[in-house]
C-alpha cells in the first residue's frame, strides 16, 4: 500500500529537483511580494497635490502673519523652529532680499533657485500659474498687499528620491533574508541528508560493515542511499565470504603442509636405507640417490616455511614475548651467515643506535625475521659487497634495517614482494640458489604479529633496505 500510494504522487512531490526548483521560487516570490508590498504602502503614504498646496498655503499664511509681525524677521531660524520636520521639504524665496529658505532633505535644482530669484527682482504682482499648479505647488506670501515671496515644496522627481536610501537598504535586507530563507529551508534538508550519506561512507570505509545510510522519503536522495545500503549489504556479505574462504584456506594450507610432511619423513628415510645397500654402489645410482636426498631437503624446507606461515596467519600460535636484546639479535644473526658471507666475499656489519638496545618482542621470530632478510640479502649481493643491520630509535618504535649493496629490485616488482611465491627475476641473484618465495611473507606475518610494519626502499644497482618498524611496548597478542 505504502509503494502504491508513493507512485500516485505528482511528480514535483517525488522529485527532489523540482521541490527544490519550486521551493526556491516560492521563497523569491515571497520576497519579491514583501518588497512590492513595501513600496506599495511607502507610495501611498507619500502627500499628494491636494495636501501638498495645503499645507503650502498653511505655511505662507503664518510666514505672512510673522512677517506683519516683524518686518526684519529671520526667516530662516522662523522656519527651521516652527518646522524642524515638515511634511514635505520646503522651498521659500523671499522677494525683497532674494532669500532662498530651504527646509527638508531634498532641494530644488539651482537653476530653479536662479530663475526664482530673477522672477522676483522684477517686482511681479502675482505668482505663474505654472508654479501655484505646478510640482512645487507655490503659496504666495503678501504683505501689505505686495507679493513679498512664495512658499513651495520640492517633490521628488528620481527614483533615488522617489524610493529613498532607506527603502533601497530594506529591499537588499528583504533580499538577503530571503535568500538565507531559502538557503535553510531549501538546501538545509538536502545538506543534512548528504552528510548522514557521508558519515555513512566513512564508517564504512573504515571497516564498519553495519553502517548504512537513512532512506527517508522517496526522492533522488532516497535512491541513492538505497543504491549506497544494497552496496554496502554486497560488500559485506563478500566480505564475510572471503574471510570464511581465508581462514578456510589458511587451516587447509597448514593441514595439507603438516600431512605432506609425513611422506616426506618415509621418503628420506628410505633414501637412507637405499645409501646404505649395495644400491648405492653403482654411480648413477649414487646421483640418483643424492638428487633425492637434494629435492627432499628443498621440498621439505619449502613445507616447513609453508606451515610456519600458516600458523602465523592464522594466529595459531602465540609469542613468547619480553624484552629483547638488539645487539645479541643482530651477533646470532652474523655468527649465522657468516661463513656463507665470508665464502662469497660480502661484508656484514651490525651498528646499534642509542635508545634501541631493547625492544620488546619474542627473539626467536624476530631472529627468524633478520634471517630471512639477510639470507635474501646475500643472494642478492655480488663479491665485495656489503650488508648492514642496524637498529634506531623513533618516537614510540624502534627501526630494525637490512641494507645491501646489491642488485636491488626493480620498482615495478616493490609493490609484491611480499606476495607468497613471488621471486624477481632469477638473473639477479649473482648465480645463488632462488629461495623458495616464502621468505619475505613470513618476515611480513611475523613483523605484523608484533603489531609493526615492514618496507622496502631499493635504488637499482645502487642499495637496498628492507625497514621494520615495532613498537617499543608491544602490541602483539
Amino acid at each position: 500500500m505504502a509503494t502504491s500510494s508513493l507512485t500516485r504522487k505528482p511528480v514535483w512531490v517525488r522529485s527532489l529537483y523540482w521541490r527544490m526548483v519550486l521551493a526556491f521560487c516560492l521563497c523569491i516570490g515571497g520576497v519579491l511580494t514583501v518588497q512590492l508590498g513595501a513600496v506599495v504602502l511607502w507610495l501611498r503614504s507619500a502627500p499628494d497635490p491636494t495636501r501638498l498646496h495645503a499645507f503650502t498655503d498653511a505655511v505662507a499664511a503664518d510666514l505672512t502673519r510673522a512677517l506683519i509681525e516683524s518686518p526684519h524677521l529671520d526667516v530662516q531660524t522662523y522656519i527651521e523652529t516652527r518646522y524642524p520636520k515638515p511634511f514635505a521639504s520646503l522651498y521659500i524665496v523671499i522677494a525683497e532680499t532674494g532669500q532662498v529658505v530651504c527646509v527638508g532633505p531634498l532641494r530644488p535644482p539651482e537653476a530653479s533657485i536662479a530663475g526664482a530669484q530673477d522672477f522676483y527682482r522684477r517686482h511681479p504682482t502675482e505668482l505663474p500659474e505654472s508654479w501655484i499648479t505646478g510640482p512645487y505647488q507655490v503659496a504666495p506670501i503678501v504683505v501689505g498687499g505686495q507679493l513679498a515671496g512664495g512658499v513651495g515644496v520640492v517633490v521628488p522627481l528620481t527614483w533615488k528620491q522617489l524610493v529613498g536610501w532607506k527603502m533601497a537598504g530594506l529591499s537588499g535586507a528583504l533580499l538577503l533574508l530571503g535568500t538565507g530563507l531559502a538557503g535553510l529551508v531549501v538546501f538545509g534538508p538536502v545538506r543534512r541528508r548528504l552528510a548522514d550519506l557521508a558519515a555513512a561512507a566513512r564508517r564504512f570505509g573504515a571497516g564498519d560493515f553495519a553502517a548504512r545510510a537513512r532512506e527517508g522519503g522517496g526522492d533522488e536522495l532516497a535512491a541513492l542511499a538505497a543504491s549506497f545500503n544494497r552496496m554496502a549489504v554486497d560488500l559485506a556479505t563478500r566480505d564475510e565470504q572471503l574471510t570464511a574462504a581465508d581462514r578456510t584456506r589458511r587451516l587447509l594450507l597448514a593441514d595439507v603442509s603438516h600431512e605432506l610432511m609425513t611422506p616426506l619423513t618415509a621418503i628420506r628415510a628410505y633414501r637412507e636405507v637405499l645409501s646404505m645397500s649395495d644400491v648405492a654402489r653403482d654411480a648413477e645410482a649414487a646421483h640418483c640417490l643424492d638428487v633425492i636426498d637434494d629435492e627432499t631437503q628443498r621440498l621439505e624446507s619449502v613445507i616447513g616455511d609453508l606451515l610456519d606461515l600458516a600458523r602465523l596467519e592464522a594466529g595459531g600460535e602465540s609469542l613468547d614475548l619480553h624484552d629483547v636484546s638488539v645487539e645479541n639479535l643482530f651477533g646470532r644473526v652474523a655468527a649465522h651467515h657468516e661463513p656463507a658471507a665470508r665464502r662469497q666475499q660480502v661484508t656484514i656489519a651490525a651498528v646499534v643506535g642509542e635508545g634501541a638496545e631493547i625492544l620488546f618482542g619474542d627473539p626467536l621470530r624476530l631472529e627468524q625475521a633478520l634471517q630471512n632478510l639477510v639470507a635474501n640479502a646475500l643472494r642478492h649481493t655480488p663479491q665485495g659487497g656489503e650488508i648492514e643491520l642496524r637498529a634506531e630509535s623513533q618516537a614510540g618504535s624502534v627501526l630494525l634495517s637490512v641494507r645491501d649493496t646489491g642488485t636491488g629490485i626493480p620498482p615495478e616488482h616493490v609493490p609484491f614482494i611480499f606476495d607468497r611465491f613471488y621471486k624477481v627475476d632469477p638473473a639477479r641473484t649473482c648465480g645463488r640458489p632462488v629461495g623458495s618465495g616464502l621468505g619475505l611473507s613470513i618476515v611480513k606475518a611475523i613483523v605484523e604479529r608484533h603489531g609493526g610494519r615492514v618496507s622496502v626502499l631499493s635504488a637499482p644497482g645502487v642499495a637496498t633496505v628492507f625497514a621494520i618498524q615495532l613498537p617499543l611496548n608491544g602490541m602483539a597478542s
